[in-house]
């Protein structure tokens, strides 16, 4: 299964190269004492990434559990402005990691809930947790959460919509 990191590895790379293929065979540790075929097929195995859907809230990375916080309206200013900063570097690929760890934090224990919880968003923890990200989580993970964040600022892009159209309409009358 190929991890996150690999996944912005490949992406360094230039595909136009004469070496790409060497480059990618020297990475995944393919052995070339093989047939051609099989040093294709091994390489293809390493690099699979399987599509799932992300449809409950929480997701193992490495041997730590993560919560996927789904209301983004409740996002605090720190996480927006993390989000804002992360995007504005135009490498969304080499800075996936950072992307998700807005979202996805460690789960911890909460005392006064007596229930699991997602850990508050801290600026200070954010470049650990997204470094643990990039070496641990599965790209099959992170993929599903990304398609995750779209369909619901999708969602949420239409609610607004809505809201201000009912607006509109009841200006109107």
């Amino acid at each position: 299964m190929m991890k996150l990191k690999h996944y912005q590895y490949i992406n360094t790379l230039d595909g136009g190269s004469t070496l790409y293929n060497d480059y990618l065979i020297n990475y995944f540790e393919v052995s070339r004492n093989q047939s051609y075929d099989k040093v294709i097929e091994d390489l293809n195995k390493k690099m699979f990434i399987e599509i799932k859907d992300f449809n409950k809230n929480k997701v193992k990375v490495g041997d730590k559990m993560f919560i996927v916080e789904k209301d983004f309206y409740e996002c605090s200013y720190e996480q927006f402005s993390r989000l804002d900063t992360i995007l504005a570097e135009e490498n969304n690929t080499a800075n996936l990691h950072k992307l998700i760890s807005i979202y996805c934090r460690p789960r911890i224990f909460n005392w006064k809930k007596l229930k699991w919880d997602i850990e508050p968003f801290n600026l200070k923890n954010q470049e650990d947790i997204s470094e643990y990200l990039k070496e641990n989580m599965l790209m099959e993970d992170a993929h599903a959460i990304m398609i995750f964040f779209c369909q619901n600022v999708k969602l949420s892009l239409q609610n607004i919509n809505i809201y201000c159209l009912n607006q509109k309409k009841k200006d109107q009358t």
